[in-house]
């Protein structure tokens, strides 16, 4: 939870600060490569240690690191070409940018493999501290903003590794998202992807500060998830079928209760936040709104990604993931998705729609059924 804090805190000062005293569109050139950078970086990691994960212990490390490497070479030559052929509208002309986003994907790739999450939380409230010492000194070139950005990721990289155990610890498992499909990843920030090649200016810079925001919603149900997963596969290895649902149906509900009253903390907040960025005549309000909707699926439908996970259903956990990723990327290639309500409108229906048959799949299936209908079948007691 104190990772998750310092990471909205880091984020919602950072954009503050920026928007302060740059124009909307030259914010959205730092911002948007710094949750480009989050979101790839989450990818390369959990894609790599899910393909790690059969290797020999011994050998696990070096395994993952060489296919997270290797992911992001790859990722290199998608970006590079793609921005050679001026297919991404919102780095048009700004080169640095698109190398500015490589750069801090390897980096943020490698403190999440090597250091504690806790440990590197911090790192969006340096930036927006040093980004407000640059901009007390005059410097509003964004290109300068995103190298500021990649030092103080280097910096933090090359004190882990100097340092080692010291300061910082080697990350465990969950720290890293363990056992979360790559697929899973991807979908969670298929929009974010989507949103350099459909949106720019103002439109980005509300979509991107609201889904900084939303990501808060999913980064707490994601730790709720990777707490439960081990007592959900002990019970699984046991054939405990009573335990299993009793703890699925508890999970459920943690994630009723406590994601639900985040969003309605977000909601609450979400005036205030736009009087304070100046967006009180913009669309903010609808799209965080949307936002939290689509974040706020496992609310409504239970913690489906992880249950179908731990149930080895992990075919239908992948077509839901590729419905979800391909639904977004025809709607994008529409051309319709000009708008941020637009988008957030079709990334709430897609969460939404995912939710609904991954809980279907887990009640006609696996016993489990969503959120606070396990109280009503019993299979959870309060008291």
């Amino acid at each position: 939870m104190i990772t998750l804090a310092l990471l909205a805190l880091g984020w919602t000062v950072g954009v503050f600060i920026l928007s302060e005293e740059l124009p909307k569109q030259v914010t959205v050139l730092v911002a948007a490569p710094l949750i480009l950078a989050e979101a790839l970086s989450g990818i390369l990691c959990a894609t790599a240690i899910q393909k790690g994960s059969s290797t020999a212990a011994t050998s696990r490390s070096s395994e993952t690191m060489g296919m997270m490497l290797t992911g992001w070479v790859g990722l290199c030559l998608v970006l590079l070409t793609l921005y050679h052929f001026r297919a991404i509208p919102l780095f048009l002309g700004q080169p640095f940018a698109v190398l500015s986003i490589l750069a801090m994907t390897l980096l943020l790739a490698l403190l999440k493999l090597r250091a504690c999450s806790i440990r590197i939380a911090g790192r969006m409230l340096v930036f927006a501290a040093a980004a407000k010492g640059a901009l007390a000194l005059e410097v509003t070139q964004p290109e300068l903003l995103l190298a500021l950005a990649i030092l103080i990721q280097l910096g933090l990289l090359l004190m882990q590794m100097t340092l080692g155990n010291n300061l910082m610890t080697r990350a465990k498992p969950n720290d890293l998202g363990y056992r979360t499909p790559g697929s899973v990843v991807l979908a969670q920030y298929a929009d974010t992807l989507i949103l350099p090649f459909v949106l720019h200016g103002p439109e980005a810079f509300i979509y991107l500060f609201a889904r900084g925001l939303g990501l808060s919603v999913t980064a707490v149900l994601g730790i709720l998830c990777r707490q439960s997963d081990p007592l959900l596969r002990q019970a699984r290895c046991r054939n405990d079928s009573a335990a299993f649902l009793m703890m699925a149906a508890r999970l459920n509900l943690g994630v009723l209760l406590i994601g639900g009253a985040l969003c309605l903390a977000m909601l609450t907040a979400g005036p205030f936040l736009a009087a304070a960025m100046s967006l009180d005549e913009t669309p903010f309000h609808t799209v965080l709104m949307l936002l939290l909707l689509g974040a706020a699926a496992p609310v409504i439908f239970g913690a489906t990604d992880s249950l179908l996970a731990t149930t080895g259903q992990t075919v239908p956990l992948l077509l839901c993931d590729i419905a979800l990723i391909t639904g977004l990327s025809l709607a994008a290639l529409s051309g319709q998705l000009q708008t941020a309500v637009f988008l957030a409108q079709c990334f709430a229906v897609a969460h939404l729609l995912k939710g609904m048959i991954a809980a279907f799949i887990l009640a006609r299936f696996g016993g489990v059924w969503p959120g606070v209908t396990a109280l009503v079948l019993r299979q959870i007691e309060l008291m």
